[in-house]
């Protein structure tokens, strides 16, 4: 992945890597990408494909990326036309998303720092039910940062200057 960012950024360009899932379910698709979890973590966006049913013709395409807002839509395969259609936006992650708000609204007190490995700890001593990732976590943080200002007046930062990524949170001013 370092070499393939290397190239990226030398000549500026984009580059798509297909990549498949394994087969364990897991109820946060980014953990489903098959192999280390170094490779969300090393790439700007993951496009990952949920099938309800293999054999099924619905899905969700979830949308993550390290700088915008995460999407989740609703497609339906048509085999006549070997071709995805978009049904409609899925609100499962929307709900999925204001937990997190929620649970970061109570959980911070002031302000706290350290890595999204920390902060998952802290949140799953906090509530018992929480179950992200770490990366997955830091993607989810970044963006929702724009609303976690708005409407929690929590700050969300992040300093990737050496080698170990933390995480800073703050009560932000309204």
């Amino acid at each position: 992945m370092n070499k393939l960012r290397e190239i990226t950024d030398k000549h500026r360009i984009t580059l798509l890597l297909v990549h498949h899932t394994r087969k364990m379910y897991d109820p946060d698709p980014l953990n489903t990408v098959s192999g280390s979890t170094g490779l969300i973590g090393a790439v700007d966006g993951a496009f990952v494909l949920v099938k309800n049913k293999r054999t099924g013709s619905n899905a969700k395409l979830i949308i993550s990326n390290r700088d915008t807002e995460s999407f989740c839509f609703e497609l339906r395969f048509e085999a006549d036309t070997c071709r995805w259609d978009f049904m409609g936006n899925s609100t499962e992650d929307a709900d999925e998303e204001n937990a997190l708000c929620f649970l970061l609204n109570d959980f911070l007190k002031d302000e706290w720092s350290g890595t999204a490995t920390e902060l998952c700890e802290e949140l799953k001593k906090h509530d018992s039910s929480f179950s992200l990732a770490p990366v997955t976590l830091s993607t989810k943080l970044n963006s929702l940062s724009g609303l976690l200002k708005k409407d929690y007046a929590i700050a969300f930062e992040r300093d990737r200057s050496n080698k170990t990524k933390r995480i800073f949170l703050r009560r932000a001013e309204q």
